[in-house]
């Protein structure tokens, strides 16, 4: 990503996304590292439905794809840690919460139970994929699909026209759901990950083309 194009203090504050993590086959974050700074505006609490408000589980339950809020915090966090060498912790989150530039969407099913969840940052008409992640138990049944659906879309109409994100270079199925929502690579970053140290492909999605098509 050229480093004139996304705000710098804003990059600060944000991890990096990679979808199908190479150890556990599920999707998460790369480095580890946590927002520093938060902003004392908060999420509103009213649950907000965007794009495909319903996904099927598989397993006869509903899940309604809706906006994070802290209640969801202790479960994602725990999903996270359950997932990742480097998750981020329960404040990690509450934090970004408070972030307005900051959108975090989970998958709620049965039980008010996040079954996945994506976050992104927004500043000005760019935006950052932060981390996505689903539980195992749900995985390949189009949630990430549909987090991704959602969040890409909200994006849109919060006027961002340009999405980026990282995924390990060995990571082909995430690349491929990424193609799938416009996403194309437009550069590498070597040695990005860690544990195991590998390189990122950076992707880029121009929501203004994938939008009118």
């Amino acid at each position: 990503m050229p480093e004139n194009n996304m705000d710098h203090a804003l990059k600060n504050m944000v991890k990096n996304a990679d979808l199908l993590d190479k150890k556990d086959g599920i999707s998460g974050n790369a480095n580890g590292e946590e927002p520093k700074h938060g902003i004392s505006e908060s999420v509103d609490g009213k649950e907000q439905r965007f794009g495909v408000p319903e996904v099927g589980s598989g397993r006869g339950q509903k899940l309604i794809i809706r906006e994070m809020q802290p209640e969801d915090v202790p479960a994602v966090a725990a999903l996270e840690a359950a997932c990742f060498s480097e998750p981020w912790s329960e404040q990690a989150f509450l934090d970004a919460l408070k972030q307005p530039e900051a959108l975090m969407m989970a998958a709620i099913g049965m039980g008010n139970n996040p079954m996945g969840y994506c976050g992104i940052y927004l500043s000005a008409d760019e935006g950052e994929i932060t981390n996505v992640a689903v539980r195992p138990d749900h995985r390949k049944k189009g949630i990430a699909d549909a987090i991704l659906t959602d969040v890409l879309s909200e994006s849109q109409k919060r006027g961002a026209r340009t999405i980026y994100l990282e995924v390990r270079e060995s990571n082909l199925p995430a690349q491929k759901l990424y193609e799938k929502h416009g996403f194309v690579s437009c550069g590498i970053r070597k040695n990005f990950y860690r544990k195991p140290t590998e390189h990122a492909i950076v992707m880029s999605c121009d929501l203004t083309r994938r939008i009118s098509e």
